[in-house]
């Protein structure tokens, strides 16, 4: 898994992910085992499936096609998270939050409250059930406010 993308999940996930489907299908008795190098074999073809599984998912078009970075983008050296102000380095804070005004503003009333909602902090179940809506719905109610935003101020 050298070199691939480790946003969702890593080599140790992919590796208990192979053992708890062994174990499963072990149980089931779905293998014919004779020693312990048969045990070892099979664990190591499940986890390479798992592995190349869990890479092609995350490399999928609709999660991002391999793009997509971590929080670890937003942090300092030792750790801690950027101040909005170094994120916005072009601008000063009051430029900033103006500019942030106007792109909720631009948006609908209902779009301002699902983007309004994920920027404070809930998650998109809470926003979901607050809406008593489908996380789906909202899922695509933020792609929307991604996209016109991004319409708005394209990256550099």
């Amino acid at each position: 898994m050298a070199d691939r993308p480790k946003q969702v999940a890593d080599a140790d996930d992919a590796a208990q992910s192979a053992f708890a489907s062994f174990c499963l299908r072990a149980r089931a008795g779905e293998f014919q085992i004779q020693d312990r190098t048969d045990i070892w074999n099979l664990l190591g073809v499940i986890t390479a499936n798992k592995a190349r599984m869990q890479v092609r998912r995350e490399l999928a078009a609709k999660r991002g096609g391999g793009r997509v970075v971590g929080e670890t983008v937003l942090a300092q050296p030792d750790g801690s998270p950027l101040k909005l102000e170094e994120l916005a380095v072009d601008s000063s804070a009051g430029e900033f939050d103006l500019h942030c005004e106007d792109l909720l503003h631009r948006l609908e009333p209902e779009l301002r409250e699902f983007a309004l909602l994920r920027l404070i902090g809930y998650r998109n179940a809470e926003i979901a059930a607050m809406h008593d809506c489908t996380e789906r719905k909202v899922e695509r109610k933020l792609h929307l406010i991604r996209v016109r935003w991004e319409n708005e101020y394209p990256s550099r």
